[in-house]
């Protein structure tokens, strides 16, 4: 059992760079590679907001944009999590205006849009 739970513990550090979930043409935009934790002002981190059984969208905000309602069709079902402008603690680097995680913490697509990120998975709500 133990040897079970160390190939389980060892796999978390595999990135996912040729799966169907992470489309080479976007491999600039993070798919397939460990979804970053930042530090949030708020306090914690990032990764203790995400859903851990389900598919995550992660929409960074912009200075002054309305908050896109959780429950629009458009999220597919999925738990929503919003950043706001300021809501990472400096030098924590730059996320994709809009990520898919998976529940393993991965990158399963990112983009400027729910749409572009739907379209790159070829899966639409």
């Amino acid at each position: 059992m133990l040897a079970r739970l160390g190939r389980a513990v060892g796999m978390l550090e595999i990135a996912y760079p040729v799966s169907p979930l992470a489309n080479p043409a976007i491999a600039s935009a993070r798919a397939g590679r460990r979804m970053p934790n930042p530090e949030l002002r708020t306090g914690g981190r990032l990764y203790q907001k995400l859903d851990p059984g389900h598919y995550t969208w992660v929409v960074r905000q912009r200075h002054g944009e309305a908050c896109p309602h959780p429950s629009a069709p458009k999220w597919g079902g999925l738990p929503v999590v919003f950043l706001g402008h300021a809501s990472l603690v400096d030098g924590s680097g730059p996320l994709p205006p809009v990520v898919l995680v998976r529940p393993d913490r991965y990158v399963a697509g990112a983009g400027g849009s729910v749409e572009s990120v739907w379209s790159q998975l070829a899966v639409h709500p």
